[in-house]
């Protein structure tokens, strides 16, 4: 027997069922009763699926007075009997429907259905409310019987005398549905009334160290259909918007784990977690009827809580004097106050919000009702005991400061430098709750220390204490004599040009924080200002040092040692310019003591009249028409602004960079003597040093034999020939050549020439200087000896370089598109390098290029832009390296070693 109760919305075709329940009492016995417990209400329809079969005894035979015989199921009903639970209790119930339902009215007694009888009964009038504690019970009764024919044998052939009726037995079969539709529920759940632990309703750790944790419950009950099964699961939880924590919608239905408990067998259960963090345990605890309730609770772990100072937000004494990092006050009277806002932190408790407010659960598990509405069978109802409420963590943020719930503080006073004062004192604490400041209630005197501790406490009870100190110094600092001593153009290694100014000064309660000088002019222009630390000493006697009540000493000789490059002044006004230095000397707690001085005479200070021309000439390399000279500068306290080589007096004039300390002097005529002169310009008027002259004498000319000068000739002949040979072919394929005049190859020529032509108008219109090209340095590869004393901001380490395409080849270097890493990125570059097998005078054509664009290339939206150069590989040789610009850009043209493609028609270029 199976029954089906169901919901179904529409009757009309095709039906759509929402919700259906199926009992089945197939192999029970006559006596048994399926009972079915459910949370389902609504139902609408009846469906019954019965059969029923009489199985006779065996009979020996059949007497020659019996006829016809047949034996089977002569009736079957289906009884619906629903019984209702009154307002009173279960003594007032009431029987709401008793209805029998024939199976078949085709079979009899004379018309017994001898094999299988199916019963199948559709009800759609079901018409009542189901309501809780109800009993529905579906019963299939099933009666046996028969006939026999009695026949008169008087006769012949017999005739029938009477027809005698079987009456059998009869069989039942129940389905009883029962219906609960209140979930279990604890007494925890209730404000009022005993409950022996209100917190067995879902037991975890709130704060923890310890791992794994133990979840446990107990005093569930379900007055109706009973306790029956317990699910629960773990979540990690996560940072949402401002300092929040939630479960994702999305990570609703994937926990870390879900396991099941049933009633009869449950013990405390033990879950390891898998790292530091906030945790959501959710427990859901359900009847026979599968009426269920979810209870969430939520867990801090962290194994090794820590504590940590942010550097960027100090502790200090905000009353104190920013000269020594807050350590000394001034002024006696003044409140002595100390902060520490958002220094302390707990990095993984504030990074991932584990303090934060928890959001309320997403609902999940949606069923239909039979209303076309929705229903969420996992909820969690935020403002009663199913969300957390209870322990130190609950859904409510727990208040604190980057991560910390608690600060006490406490401090002390003495006149010993504070000293003998512990790092982590003992005893009564002040409490400040989540208060990040504070204002010490004491009165200090002169030269006395106070000294404040901040203990700084996070969820997990894990304390750090930190200790500030500052001592009172109401007094100025003492220079004696109240004056400068200046020791002029005394030698101080690692200056040049230097001298020293002293002062004998000190201060008995804080110190010596440091001296500001400042050079100062007679217009009030301040050409220098330097600020030079208090000289401090470990290891001196008292004639020589004063030490505070801290036992921090200083020396009394404060010196500093400049550069008289420091007092320069132009030229014209070195005979007559007088420089104020002024000194303020000042103490650890920000007191200063002012003293000045006059110097004049600036033409005595050693460097004020230094333009030294290069010095240390030498001969690097010679050949018969070229000589490489290395040189080095004196120092100076003016800028240089020129370089130049004489090579033949005024007439042959070379202009080097002013940094250069190689250059490489070509064009000369062999086994000649020759004198050159340096001479530097400096300053903005250029004004020149004295020369430097400099002698040498080129090699001789090596002289050919008459055979090898002719095989020369006959192989310059030849190659020209060939050359001339593939030049006409190129040329013809081209057409260029031998093609008539107008067709497409001669057009798109044209075309080119026209553009090119274009692109130098459009240059010259806007008044653009390439000074690759000015007419007076029209021989760039002067600049090919150059050299840099120290390294350039645009040489590139040949390890930022990868070669990826090759480009094109020029007459002494190939192209290639390559990828330069910098400053955590990468970007696309040309390479132009040299062709393998490069001679020295390619290297120095390369350098001159290199050399050229690095000093003297400018910056403009037509011009590729020189990006940087490796100057330093093994093997390589100098390597150019320029923007990459692909064809059809509209700011720049495309980079090879030979041409410089002209943007599309309308374009910038």
């Amino acid at each position: 027997m199976q029954v089906r109760l169901s919901y179904v919305a529409n009757y009309k075709q095709p039906p759509m069922t929402l919700h259906e329940l199926i009992a089945d009492s197939t192999g029970l016995q006559n006596s048994e009763r399926d009972f079915i417990w459910t949370d389902r209400k609504g139902f609408n329809k009846l469906e019954t699926t019965c059969s029923s079969q009489y199985v006779p005894p065996p009979v020996a035979g059949k007497p020659p007075y019996i006829g016809n015989t047949a034996l089977g199921i002569v009736d079957g009903n289906i009884k619906v009997y629903l019984r209702k639970m009154g307002l009173g209790g279960a003594d007032t119930s009431f029987v709401s429907l008793n209805m029998t339902i024939p199976c078949d009215a085709s079979v009899s007694n004379t018309r017994p259905e001898t094999g299988l009888l199916n019963c199948s009964i559709t009800d759609t009038r079901f018409d009542r409310l189901l309501e809780h504690r109800d009993k529905l019970v579906i019963t299939f009764t099933s009666k046996a019987g028969g006939y026999r024919e009695v026949l008169n044998e008087n006769f012949t052939p017999p005739r029938l005398d009477r027809t005698q009726n079987f009456i059998g037995g009869s069989q039942d079969k129940s389905v009883e549905f029962r219906f609960d539709f209140v979930k279990p529920h604890h007494c925890g759940q209730s404000k009022t009334g005993p409950c022996i632990d209100r917190k067995s309703m879902l037991n975890v750790p709130d704060i923890t160290r310890t791992n794994p944790i133990q979840i446990s419950w107990a005093n569930w009950e379900d007055d109706d259909s009973g306790m029956y099964r317990y699910a629960w699961e773990v979540f990690k939880m996560t940072p949402a918007a401002g300092t929040e924590l939630e479960i994702k919608p999305s990570e609703a239905l994937k926990p870390l784990t879900n396991q099941e408990v049933f009633q009869s067998n449950y013990t405390v259960q033990s879950f390891p977690l898998p790292g530091a963090g906030m945790y959501s345990v959710i427990l859901e605890a359900g009847d026979l009827a599968n009426n269920t309730i979810y209870v969430r609770r939520l867990v801090l772990y962290d194994p090794n809580p820590t504590i940590t100072a942010d550097p960027a937000h100090l502790f200090y004494v905000t009353s104190a004097s920013e000269a020594a990092n807050y350590t000394y006050q001034n002024d006696l009277s003044a409140p002595i106050r100390v902060t520490w806002a958002q220094h302390f932190r707990n990095p993984l408790h504030e990074d991932n919000n584990l303090l934060g407010r928890v959001r309320k659960y997403p609902v999940e598990l949606r069923d239909e009702t039979n209303q076309l509405q929705y229903v969420y069978r996992k909820v969690i109802l935020r403002n009663t005991t199913q969300d957390d409420w209870e322990g130190d963590r609950t859904v409510e943020e727990i208040p604190n400061r980057r991560g910390i719930v608690n600060f006490k503080v406490r401090h002390a006073i003495d006149s010993s430098g504070g000293v003998s004062q512990p790092e982590n004192p003992t005893g009564a604490w002040e409490d400040r709750n989540l208060t990040d400041s504070f204002t010490v209630p004491l009165s200090p005197g002169e030269a006395d220390t106070v000294t404040i501790w901040v203990k700084a406490t996070d969820a997990m009870g894990t304390e750090k204490v930190e200790r500030r100190q500052v001592t009172f110094d109401s007094t100025d600092p003492e220079v004696r004599n109240g004056s400068i001593k200046f020791l002029m153009n005394v030698p101080v290694p690692g200056i040049d040009f230097s001298s020293k100014f002293e002062i004998t000064a000190q201060d008995q309660q804080s110190g010596i924080a440091y001296v500001f000088w400042k050079f100062t002019r007679s217009n009030g222009t301040t050409i220098y200002q330097e600020k030079v630390p208090g000289v401090s000493s470990a290891d001196c006697d008292r004639f020589k040092c004063t030490c505070t009540p801290a036992n921090v000493c200083f020396d009394r000789k404060q010196t500093f040692s400049i550069s008289n490059c420091n007092m320069m002044v132009e030229k014209e006004s070195l005979d007559t310019e007088v420089i104020t230095v002024t000194a303020d000397v000042t103490n650890m707690a920000g007191l200063v003591t002012r003293v000045n001085m006059l110097k004049d005479d600036l033409t005595a200070l050693n460097g004020t009249e230094s333009y030294f021309p290069p010095q240390n000439i030498s001969l690097k390399s010679l050949t018969a028409d070229s000589c490489t000279i290395t040189w080095s500068f004196r120092p100076s306290c003016f800028h240089r602004t020129g370089l130049w080589v004489l090579v033949n007096g005024e007439t042959d004039k070379r202009a080097v960079h002013e940094d250069a300390t190689e250059f490489a002097i070509t064009g000369l005529e062999p086994a000649t003597q020759y004198q050159i002169f340096m001479v530097t310009d400096y300053g903005d008027l250029k004004i020149q040093s004295d020369k430097t002259a400099f002698k040498f004498t080129t090699a001789e000319q090596q002289a050919l034999t008459a055979g090898a000068i002719a095989g020369i000739v006959i192989g310059f002949i030849i190659i020209a020939l060939l050359i001339l040979m593939i030049v006409i072919f190129c040329l013809w394929k081209r057409g260029v050549i031998f093609q008539k005049e107008g067709t497409p190859v001669n057009k798109q020529l044209h075309r080119v020439s026209r553009a090119i032509n274009t692109v130098r108008q459009t240059v010259r219109r806007d008044g653009f200087t390439n000074n690759a090209y000015k007419a007076e340095e029209d021989d760039i590869y002067m600049y090919g000896a150059m050299a840099f004393k120290t390294r350039q901001p645009w040489q590139l380490d040949d390890s930022s370089l990868t070669l990826m395409d090759h480009v094109g080849e020029g007459k002494f270097a190939t192209i290639y598109k390559a990828s330069w890493r910098h400053d955590g990125k990468q970007d696309i570059v040309a390479a132009k390098m040299l062709k393998a097998g490069f001679t020295e005078d390619d290297a120095m054509k390369m350098m001159a290029k290199i050399n050229f664009s690095a000093t003297q290339l400018e910056d403009h939206d037509n011009v590729v832009r020189f990006i940087g150069a490796v100057t330093d590989n093994q093997g390589w040789g100098p390597v150019l390296v320029m923007e990459y610009c692909e064809m059809g850009q509209t700011d720049r043209h495309m980079y090879n070693s030979r041409h410089c493609y002209p943007c599309p028609q309308g374009a910038r270029c």
